[in-house]
């Protein structure tokens, strides 16, 4: 019973609203040119808008293949006894820029498992590349010094991150290896933590991995923009529309199903063009191999979207265009016969200039608090984010105000009083519409001050201001120690290996330094007296040590140690400048392996050629010290991001306007007809009908460029730096704004030319 009565009063309900539905279809489908103009405008819109939102709904996807793929490749260590002679260490380094890793591999077999993507593993003196690397090496000479090795495989895409990703696996005798290398039984698992030598990276790096900051830049720069654009499409003709749907109401029609028609004839389009959009997706996903956002880039079989998640997006901005075309038009439904044409509008509320000064002021007192640090970052931030918003509610006050003297002036050529007029009658109609457009302007204006500043800080000629910068290779041997001297120097680096041993009747701990003199002079600045092939008690630590004791070494040492007793010598060392600490007793012979520490210039350059030679004289040593492992989104990618973005959200802005402007340009012929009738000549009514519009673009990007100034200005005063440093960063924005600023005025004057010319039906109508 109860099932039967709620379909019953389906069926009555769809009936009653049938003919309506039907009216919507048929005003969508056989409106006429400007009807027609809007259902095209409002179709492209949505399409580009589900082409967007799809692009951001698959990077997760893209993040989770990616992941997957790294886990296929990661190795996973033998448990017992190894089935496999093949060992593998992970060294994370970084050329050109990008982040590169090097997987050293020892033991190799014809029986030894391969990673995805590898047909054969190197033995020593081989190496297999990735695609990306090897077009690198053919014109970067820093990336080839590091591989002098016999090519023998290149890596297909199951054992690649992306399609740019920088990674070798290098062949290297067994003795090479280092005790911490993974005994490999077979590959893919969870992805292990290796050593990556990382340090001096900002923490921001962790958290603003690329995919994350992807898809915040689409949320931000695109989203944003997309629901103004979809507005504003979705209101076009909105004079016009709204009378129809009073005439409607005033011929019998309920409220109800004069909102039947309008969300009808807005959801079709919308529909529709989403519909497209979809359609036109997997072809764009298929052509975005070579597409990048920074570091993240991806294969085009990675990207999709779950059905769900497209339903639920394409519902989305069917729904939001028709609430945007409902909620418009609400007045005229209910209120039919209190819809009129070209009704005035009131003046600007008073208090909007006052939001927006108290915003701007919190900025400005943001260079006089220097004492207070955290007050003053506190002022900036939230002046400046306060700014932002309220910049949308003073611009239809400027415009306003800018009218008056226009007004005033008794001498005012007619076009500039007819303009003047317009604009106080309507003072936020065409703002409201460049509001989204000033406000992406003085956000990317900031943003890219933000980035350059990040960027010049990472760029810098020195990394720190001290003269060199302490640099450690792990467990390597001589020969490696003087092929590196070539690039540091012999006096700035020394080999050393760390020994422990206790007396023999184990009443005392013995702390044993294995080094050449040279070497020792290096570590411990000086080392007088010293006589390689002799051992020594050190002055001030070991001289209460028994003399002739005999030696129980407690950590692992080769068999090549000279000196198993303690000598009768003692020898005086200096203070390290690597910070090592001063040991019981040295003993002065190379080692026959060790750690290098070594004295680099504190300069990129510098640190670039060390890194290259580690990678040739020890490719399965750990590196330790600052070195810079791109791994995040660098300073160029956030540019690159924001830039991305800026023009976007900007063209977005400049479509909505440049569309609505049209728009009610050809709207307001009726308005114009009257003038045209009497005679007023049609450059008059084309000029008015252009500065109406010109002037709110004018007054939203000047208005939007002076603040963006006053954010330079005080940016210099709050963090010190000097404006000659901060305005090359806002090139693109000028740039993109005088772009902006031509296609504007050439779309609004064409539309212009037409306002006024009469036709037959104004004729008659009017």
């Amino acid at each position: 019973m109860g099932w039967a009565f709620v379909v019953s009063r389906l069926r009555r309900t769809v009936a009653s609203y049938a003919p309506w539905i039907w009216l919507g279809l048929q005003l969508t489908i056989g409106g006429r040119r400007r009807s027609l103009m809007r259902t095209a405008l409002l179709g492209l819109g949505t399409a580009a808008g589900i082409v967007l939102v799809l692009g951001a709904l698959s990077v997760p996807f893209v993040v989770d293949a990616q992941a997957g793929r790294v886990a296929a490749r990661t190795p996973v260590a033998a448990e017992g006894e190894a089935v496999s002679g093949l060992r593998m260490l992970v060294v994370e380094d970084a050329v050109a820029g990008r982040r590169l890793l090097r997987m050293a591999v020892s033991g190799v077999t014809a029986q030894t498992p391969v990673p995805p993507g590898v047909d054969r593993l190197p033995a020593p003196g081989e190496v297999v590349l990735s695609p990306a690397l090897i077009d690198l090496m053919a014109n970067d000479a820093a990336a080839r010094d590091r591989f002098p090795y016999r090519i023998v495989g290149t890596i297909s895409e199951p054992g690649l991150v992306a399609p740019d990703e920088l990674i070798a696996y290098v062949g290297v005798d067994e003795s090479a290896m280092p005790p911490q290398a993974t005994t490999v039984a077979s590959f893919g698992t969870a992805p292990v933590v290796t050593y990556t030598g990382r340090q001096g990276t900002y923490r921001s790096e962790h958290l603003l991995t690329p995919e994350r900051v992807a898809g915040f830049a689409f949320a931000f720069f695109l989203l944003a923009p997309l629901a103004v654009l979809l507005g504003a499409c979705a209101r076009l003709s909105a004079t016009v529309r709204d009378q129809r749907l009073a005439a409607l109401r005033i011929l019998g029609a309920s409220t109800r199903q004069a909102q039947v028609v309008n969300a009808v004839e807005t959801g079709l389009v919308a529909a529709v063009g989403v519909a497209v959009g979809s359609a036109a997706f997997p072809p764009l996903a298929r052509a975005s191999g070579s597409w990048s956002f920074g570091r993240f880039h991806w294969f085009p079989e990675d990207i999709r979207v779950s059905p769900i998640a497209w339903l639920v997006a394409s519902i989305t901005i069917v729904v939001f265009a028709v609430v945007v075309a409902v909620a418009g038009a609400a007045p005229a439904a209910a209120r039919p016969l209190a819809t009129r044409r070209a009704g005035t509008s009131g003046a600007p509320s008073r208090w909007r200039p006052l939001a927006f000064g108290v915003a701007v002021a919190a900025l400005l007192t943001s260079t006089v608090t220097g004492p207070w640090p955290s007050v003053t970052l506190l002022l900036f931030a939230s002046g400046t984010v306060a700014t932002a918003l309220t910049l949308p509610l003073v611009l239809p006050s400027l415009v306003y105000h800018l009218m008056t003297p226009a007004i005033r002036w008794r001498n005012a050529p007619m076009w500039l009083r007819l303009m003047a007029r317009r604009v106080r009658h309507s003072p936020a109609l065409v703002p409201r519409l460049v509001a989204g457009l000033a406000v992406a302007v003085f956000v990317g204006g900031v943003a890219l001050i933000g980035a350059a500043n990040y960027g010049r800080e990472q760029r810098a000629d020195r990394i720190t201001d001290a003269a060199w910068l302490p640099q450690q290779v792990l467990h390597t041997n001589g020969d490696a120690a003087r092929r590196l001297a070539d690039v540091v120097g012999a006096d700035n680096i020394g080999l050393h290996q760390y020994l422990g041993a206790t007396t023999q009747d184990g009443t005392r701990h013995v702390a044993v330094i294995r080094a050449t003199c040279h070497d020792l002079a290096v570590l411990f600045d000086t080392a007088p007296g010293c006589r390689d092939g002799a051992s020594y008690r050190i002055a001030g630590r070991g001289e209460d040590l028994p003399v002739g004791a005999q030696l129980a070494w407690t950590e692992p040492s080769d068999d090549a140690v000279s000196a198993n007793r303690v000598p009768a010598e003692t020898i005086e060392l200096g203070t390290s400048p690597f910070g090592l600490g001063a040991p019981d007793m040295i003993i002065a012979e190379e080692p026959t392996t060790g750690d290098i520490l070594a004295k680099v210039a504190a300069t990129p350059e510098a640190l670039d050629r060390w890194y290259a030679a580690v990678a040739v004289a020890a490719p399965a040593s750990f590196v330790q010290g600052y070195r810079e492992v791109p791994s995040g989104f660098d300073a160029g990618a956030i540019i690159t991001l924001i830039g991305v973005g800026l023009t976007i959200s900007v063209a977005i802005g400049l479509v909505a306007f440049s569309v609505t402007a049209v728009d009610r340009s050809l709207a307001s012929r009726r308005a114009n007809m009257p003038l045209t009738i009497v005679g007023v000549p049609r450059r008059l009514i084309w000029a008015a009908e252009a500065g109406q519009s010109l002037i709110a673009v004018a007054a939203g990007l000047s208005l939007a460029s002076i603040l963006v100034g006053l954010t330079v200005w005080s940016w210099s005063r709050v963090f010190d730096q000097a404006v000659s440093d901060l305005v090359p960063a806002l090139s693109p924005l000028t740039l993109l704004g005088l772009g902006g600023i031509g296609a504007v005025t050439i779309a609004v004057v064409c539309a212009s030319t037409r306002s006024g010319r009469p036709t037959p039906e104004l004729l008659r109508h009017e």
